[in-house]
């Protein structure tokens, strides 16, 4: 680590108005020395809390070595990482800054992303050390979601066998997209492309669901950008299909029309918001015509790499007839997402839930919720 101990004593003298001859006397050395500190020399080790504590900071912040020179230069550390093109150059430079900050939580993060993303035979020579970062990472109870998700990702990359699925089987919940590409890695280090494919096209989905069903922000006031966000997710659905959607895509359509008509409803478009709303009604009555245990088509299948999904969100068929498993971080709309929103009280609505044809739909929708669930809800007031 680079030492300030001469930009520290000099702007410390000046903070004091002292000249060097008079700072020299208070601490009992020469002006020359004074001038030698000031030039880049070093004092010796025993001056150092001497003249720390003549100045009121602490040894630390006089070598250069406080809190915030070191953010400063995580910081200039951070923008220089972002145009390094060079995955090698870009990893090195990250090993270099943890052997300098050990224990920065944003540098041990910094460089375990960084080792996922180098080449096989050069991550194998980093092994250890990635696996000392992650377990730092791990141990510290403090440590974020996503910090303790890049650590055990790297943990299961650096193991095998029983171990490993240990370490993916901790991947859960809000982790399961990282878990998936995670196995993608492994899978194409160690088997080669066409075997990892298929975690690639169950990658994709999730990241496209995740961007569908989060992306459009229901919320109380839909607006035209609401209607512009919805057309567009629905466009890019019926071209996975060429010019229908397919029914892997149909709960998720079915939310997108409903958010689009209640965004028209809304801006007084009553016959096109009619009109989605029919259009969600079908796609979430196409969707529940499937049987329990049916694997439904993406479409697209250089995109998804011709995976399939259950009926359950989290449930993955593999072109070779093997199934796969995520955790369900992301659940599909269903029915029942219709009917509570055509049930809300909105102002935009009062008139419309009067309707024969506003009534018509919603009673369509009540029936493809399952009795069961009818009935619970129906003792909470919800129905």
């Amino acid at each position: 680590m680079e030492l300030l101990i001469a930009e520290r004593v000099r702007e410390n003298r000046k903070r004091l108005g002292l000249t060097q001859e008079e700072l020299a006397g208070r601490l009992g050395v020469s002006p020359q020395t004074v001038s030698y500190w000031e030039n880049g020399g070093y004092p010796d080790i025993t001056m150092l809390p001497i003249i720390a504590n003549h100045f009121g900071i602490t040894v630390d912040a006089l070598m250069g070595n406080d809190a915030e020179r070191i953010r400063e230069d995580i910081d200039a550390f951070w923008g220089r990482s972002k145009v390094i093109s060079s995955v090698e150059e870009s990893f090195d430079e990250a090993r270099a800054y943890y052997a300098k900050y050990p224990q920065e939580r944003i540098i041990q993060s910094i460089f375990l992303q960084r080792f996922e993303n180098l080449p096989p035979e050069l991550r194998n020579n980093h092994r250890e050390l990635a696996r000392q970062v992650a377990g730092k990472i791990l141990s510290d109870p403090w440590a974020s979601p996503s910090d303790r998700g890049t650590a055990i990702s790297s943990m299961a990359r650096t193991t095998e066998g029983e171990e490993r699925q240990r370490w993916l089987a901790l991947l859960t919940d809000s982790e399961t997209y990282r878990k998936t590409y995670t196995e993608y890695s492994i899978v194409l280090q160690e088997r080669g492309p066409e075997a990892a494919h298929p975690y690639l096209g169950v990658d994709r989905i999730l990241g496209f669901r995740r961007a569908l069903f989060s992306d459009i922000g229901y919320g109380v006031n839909p607006s035209e950008e609401t209607v512009r966000k919805a057309r567009f997710f629905i466009g890019i659905l019926t071209s996975f299909g060429e010019g229908a959607i397919p029914d892997g895509w149909l709960s998720g359509a079915g939310g997108l029309y409903t958010d689009l008509a209640f965004a028209l409803f809304r801006l007084d478009r009553e016959e096109e918001g009619y009109d989605a709303l029919r259009s969600a009604l079908d796609c979430f009555s196409r969707f529940a015509a499937n049987p329990p245990d049916a694997w439904l088509d993406v479409g697209a299948p250089f995109l998804f790499r011709g995976v399939k999904v259950g009926i359950r969100a989290w449930d993955f068929l593999f072109p070779d007839g093997t199934t796969y498993r995520t955790d369900s971080f992301a659940s599909c709309p269903k029915p029942i997402s219709l009917v509570i929103r055509m049930r809300v009280p909105l102002a935009s609505t009062t008139e419309l839930r009067r309707e024969p044809e506003y009534r018509r739909i919603l009673s369509e929708a009540e029936k493809l919720i399952p009795e069961k669930i009818r009935i619970e809800l129906a003792k909470e007031g919800t129905l």
